[in-house]
């Protein structure tokens, strides 16, 4: 919360948090692999961090 309060409202926020979101979901697939799940099996990101 603290990095994202140091950006106005507006387009660089919203990127700043586009671009949390894509690291989240590309962190899937690691932690399942560092786990031991298949895709299957493993965490699935939830369908707000997808869109």
């Amino acid at each position: 919360m603290g990095e994202m309060a140091g950006f106005d409202a507006g387009l660089k926020r919203k990127l700043w948090w586009r671009d949390q979101c894509v690291a989240a979901v590309d962190c899937y697939a690691l932690e399942n692999q560092r786990i031991g799940l298949s895709t299957k099996a493993g965490f699935k990101p939830p369908a707000p961090l997808s869109s």
